[in-house]
């Protein structure tokens, strides 16, 4: 509650805002307001056609709502934007497994898992790096 009045004490001052129009409507979709949130990620996007993070909520809206064609579509325009992040990898497999697509769901899982690997050994490789500095 207490974000929810911050960002929209935010969105007074600057109703365009796209960052606390993205927060604003994650804190709806968490409250399983899809109608809200739908709205407010695809207004972000009519305005900034390329942000992949209000793409990728909407299509987690998409999903909720049993609408994968249309979550294919914002997902493929967020890794055509994002192509490293991991999230819309695995989103996107899942959708093309409810779509019936078992290549194109495979070949997005293994890139999830590719660049999941190589996450987790930058994450490894950070957090031990500190043993050999001296």
């Amino acid at each position: 509650p207490e974000a929810r009045k911050e960002l929209l004490a935010a969105l007074q001052l600057d109703p365009s805002h796209p960052e606390a129009q993205l927060r604003l409507g994650e804190i709806e979709y968490r409250a399983n307001d899809d109608e809200a949130a739908a709205a407010r990620f695809r207004a972000i996007l009519a305005a900034h056609p390329a942000d992949s993070e209000a793409a990728y909520d909407l299509a987690k809206v998409c999903v909720r709502r049993d609408q994968y064609p249309e979550a294919r579509d914002l997902l493929m325009k967020a890794v055509a934007q994002n192509p490293d992040d991991i999230r819309f990898h695995y989103l996107l497999s899942q959708v093309y497994r409810r779509l019936q697509d078992e290549q194109r769901s495979s070949r997005e899982a293994a890139e999830y898992a590719r660049l999941k690997a190589e996450q987790d050994y930058q994450h490894r490789y950070i957090r031990h790096s500190h043993l050999y500095v001296e």
